[in-house]
């Protein structure tokens, strides 16, 4: 597994925090949302622009509000809440956490384990009475450890709280987890665990913990929720989007890698931009520049990458999506500006947006600031 790993010092033990990402979906019919209301093919339902409150408690409201407002925003249509969902997530995210550090594969389960609920993400919605189709399954996976007299003002519920709003959003900050989640789902379901056991080592009493912040989507018609205009062009993050990842460490891609020869846990990438065609669709990013507006100073990209050219075809999931991957970390709470010219069904498209960072990291840069400011 692809772990992103840093250790935290202070005077005393280090404590130690790894966070893992993978993604499973399908691609192919499965496509995102756009502006437009109005059913306009066979097996496409029009733009969820209004969902029921979510009933969430706890930390999960955050991931939540900031998953649906942010595809919401973009055109990708805002996503219900469906209570079987939350029960395929928190099954699932209960088995993570029991299995992480166990030779654990990403999204399977394995039969005769406690807490098996479904080998595959599909078998886990049906089993929880899910009746709709469907579209993926995102998670992080966590594990940290630290000396609990160093670190006295630690407590497992705070670091449980910080893992739901900054997986969300790191996971739509990974491509192949992002692209997932832009996939046209209508319903989506939440779930958080953890695991924390104590051990003495050399008379160090270490407290380790496994969690996982799980995120499984659904649609209710083959298609889900689309743009009426066969030529529709969504990015993601798009004009007004806040509370933008800025922090990229790493990725788990099945039978890949992510960038080839790049330590991403010790050399991030920024924010990834995503554009998203309807699911028959044929895209491209041609060119592309993201200007920091408070220097004015360019932003390097790393690569542009269509289905044609994407290192990991096998976790693409169709002709429809590109992305961007920027060439350094972002600042926090920043305003960028994106102009991007490229193809959609072969004519030319162009899109100019401003967009601001999150003022909070990722879940290492969090739990590392928790962990050394008492």
């Amino acid at each position: 597994m692809d772990w992103s790993c840093i250790r935290i010092r202070t005077s005393a033990w280090a404590a130690v925090v790894a966070l893992a990402l993978s993604a499973c979906g399908g691609g192919g019919g499965e496509g995102g949302g756009g502006a437009e209301g109005g059913s306009t093919a066979p097996g496409v339902d029009p733009i969820q622009t209004s969902v029921p409150p979510p009933t969430y408690s706890g930390s999960l409201p955050q991931a939540y509000n900031f998953l649906s407002s942010s595809l919401a925003n973009c055109g990708f249509g805002a996503l219900r809440q469906d209570s079987n969902l939350d029960v395929a997530a928190t099954n699932h995210a209960a088995y993570v956490a029991r299995y992480l550090r166990e030779g654990y594969y990403p999204h399977l389960e394995t039969p005769g384990n406690q807490g098996f609920t479904g080998v595959n993400y599909w078998d886990r919605q049906a089993a929880a009475g899910y009746g709709g189709l469907p579209v993926g399954e995102v998670e992080a996976g966590i594990y940290l450890s630290f000396d609990a007299a160093a670190y006295p003002h630690m407590r497992t519920n705070d670091i449980e709280a910080l893992a739901p709003l900054t997986s969300a959003r790191s996971l739509l900050n990974a491509p192949y987890h992002g692209m997932a989640m832009l996939l046209g789902a209508q319903d989506v379901g939440i779930g958080s665990r953890f695991n924390w056991k104590e051990s003495t080592q050399t008379g160090t009493t270490v407290v380790e913990g496994t969690g996982a912040v799980v995120i499984s989507l659904g649609k209710r018609s083959p298609l889900g929720q689309q743009p009426s205009d066969p030529d529709a062009v969504r990015t993601y993050p798009c004009e007004g989007s806040t509370d933008v990842g800025y922090e990229l460490r790493g990725e788990w891609v099945p039978g890949g890698n992510l960038a080839p020869g790049r330590d991403v846990g010790a050399n991030p990438f920024g924010t990834t931009i995503y554009a998203v065609g309807r699911p028959e669709s044929t895209i491209s990013i041609q060119s592309i520049s993201v200007i920091e507006l408070s220097t004015g100073q360019p932003v390097p990209v790393y690569e542009i990458r269509n289905r044609s050219n994407d290192p990991n075809p096998q976790a693409h999931p169709g002709p429809h999506m590109a992305y961007v991957l920027l060439d350094r970390r972002l600042n926090p709470g920043e305003r960028y500006q994106v102009n991007m010219s490229g193809m959609i069904n072969g004519k030319p498209y162009t899109r100019q947006f401003t967009y601001t960072t999150s003022t909070q990291g990722d879940f290492v840069t969090e739990f590392s600031k928790y962990a050394n400011n008492p």
